[in-house]
């Protein structure tokens, strides 16, 4: 029982390579894992923004019929068209 005491005591907390060794894999693998997590996240941050770029893509081409439906094959034309101020 003293030998464990005088172990949770003092010897539990001196440093050696062991020691070093055992903390430094540890923080390797926490490191990785960290890493995995955040390439995961990165991908459905990527998958989102996809998504929206397709969403506003059939916007503008939904609007761009439309504009032709109700204007007309020239209907396009007028929308571009500038008067300068």
């Amino acid at each position: 029982m003293k030998l464990v005491q005088a172990y949770r005591a003092t010897e539990r907390y001196e440093q050696s390579a062991n020691t070093a060794a055992i903390v430094n894999a540890k923080y390797q693998s926490v490191y990785r894992l960290f890493l995995v997590a955040r390439l995961q996240r990165f991908d459905e941050l990527v998958a989102v923004a996809i998504a929206v770029v397709m969403v506003v893509l059939v916007m503008v081409v939904v609007l761009l019929l439309v504009v032709v439906k109700v204007r007309g094959p020239g209907g396009l034309s007028s929308l571009l068209h500038f008067e300068p101020l």
